[in-house]
């Protein structure tokens, strides 16, 4: 592909949001943070084709309209694509396949085929960019790419700005499962991993409430107190959009270079410096958070050995704690090289679910998952992210990610079920959860 590219100066994520966040298609990858391992937003609009993972099939959309239906398996099709764009050449940023790949999309994996389809949106969903900005939050610089435009100018991108609605709850937030389900669910969990099934199983539920008003402007105010470093925004179309604030690297690849930096262990920040200090004390000291977060970084170190070279699969950062405004996380960094040939979707499929939300071992977690969560989880615990037409890709773990069905506001909680753990208290620790974005829902 030719075209062009543009230093555009100052333009900044919050006006793109505003100005495009009803325009279908539109996405933003925000790296608005003050964390070293993200310092880069990639904005893409109206992608020239997207890819819609439903039920058996794939619908391929043209730009020009042209419609296929695909009933190949989802990644098989992506791949075929994406081979006739890749160029290795090309600029970090400068063509890009961007969107998500929900929970379910796993399915179309034969590890993973007892999984069901989801029922509120596609599986996955993913748009071909051409034209695209991308800001570098370091230096300031945001360049325009368009691989398929010749001298043109949108020094008027931002002409005729934009005000978005103030976002309203009208319908209070609440479960959609009971403490009693949830407790049974629970307690069945326990039963699996004191037989032997499992070690850790993550269990999660929805929650729904009802809005009015621009869902882009939950999101714009929750950007500005959260400072993490893998947010997202995307614009299905008009009756469907996500937002997500995630804290967790899925996967990077930057030049055969490939990382992991999955989360286990949450404490909140305290009230006052001391509790501050104590709460901090409390999640290093947490025999129990400790585990569990080993346990995934052995996971992910077996499946990133499947596509790095040998003896290439290293831990630089066991165990690492990372400050944000609300909570406290323990995190990790795992990383190797990729063996050569190998493209980004080889590497999704065979590191896709997270182990950090499904459990270990994965494959028999995530059965136990789909026997006992009694909805889709959709977007949430999928991925979001990009992977460039060089060969360059970055997926966030979509948590803390919320969505809308028309007037229908979604987001989801959870933890992690392991052999000491009660009912009460993991229904306490996901209520605690949502009670922090819903105190927020209420004062926007």
């Amino acid at each position: 592909m030719d075209g062009f590219s543009k230093v555009i100066g100052s333009i900044t994520v919050d006006q793109l949001i505003k100005q495009f966040s009803s325009s279908a298609g539109f996405v933003c990858l925000d790296g608005r943070s003050s964390h070293d391992v993200s310092q880069t937003s990639f904005i893409g609009f109206n992608p020239f084709l997207t890819l819609r993972f439903e039920g058996d099939q794939t619908v391929c959309q043209w730009r020009s309209g042209k419609t296929v239906t695909d009933t190949a398996p989802f990644y098989d099709v992506v791949q075929r694509y994406y081979d006739q764009y890749y160029d290795k050449d090309l600029p970090k940023g400068a063509g890009l396949v961007m969107g998500y790949l929900g929970y379910e999309s796993a399915r179309c994996m034969e590890d993973f085929s007892f999984l069901k389809s989801g029922d509120v949106m596609p599986d996955a969903w993913l748009g071909f960019y051409d034209e695209t900005i991308v800001i570098d939050h370091a230096t300031a610089e945001s360049v325009h790419y368009c691989l398929t435009c010749f001298d043109r100018e949108h020094t008027d991108m931002l002409n005729d700005p934009v005000e978005l609605t103030p976002f309203e709850i009208t319908q209070e937030v609440a479960p959609m499962i009971s403490y009693d389900q949830y407790r049974d669910s629970v307690l069945r969990v326990l039963d699996y991993i004191k037989k032997g099934d499992a070690y850790q199983v993550n269990f999660t539920y929805p929650m729904r409430g009802m809005f009015k008003g621009d869902l882009a402007s939950l999101y714009r105010s929750l950007c500005e107190t959260s400072d993490v470093p893998f947010s997202a925004w995307i614009t299905l179309d008009d009756t469907c959009q996500i937002g997500s604030l995630s804290p967790e690297r899925f996967f990077d690849i930057n030049k055969r270079r490939v990382s992991s930096m999955p989360i286990k262990g949450t404490m909140p920040r305290g009230l006052s410096v001391d509790q501050d200090v104590q709460n901090k004390h409390a999640l290093l000291q947490s025999a129990k958070n400790e585990a569990e977060l080993v346990m995934i970084v052995d996971l992910i170190r077996h499946d990133l050995a499947q596509v790095c070279d040998v003896n290439t699969v290293n831990v630089p950062q066991l165990k690492r704690l990372t400050a944000y405004p609300n909570v406290f996380h323990l995190d990790a960094i795992i990383d190797g090289v990729l063996k050569k040939k190998l493209s980004p979707i080889q590497v999704i499929k065979a590191l896709f679910p997270a182990g950090s939300i499904t459990g270990a071992p994965k494959i028999r977690a995530t059965q136990l998952i789909q026997e006992l969560e009694p909805f889709r989880r959709h977007v949430y615990t999928g991925n979001i992210g990009f992977i460039g037409f060089n060969g360059d890709a970055d997926f966030n773990v979509a948590i803390r990610t919320f969505y809308s069905e028309g007037e229908h506001l979604y987001f989801h909680v959870g933890g992690g079920i392991v052999a000491d753990s009660s009912p009460e208290d993991e229904w306490a620790e996901t209520k605690a959860k949502a009670k922090v974005l819903i105190a927020y829902l209420k004062g926007v």
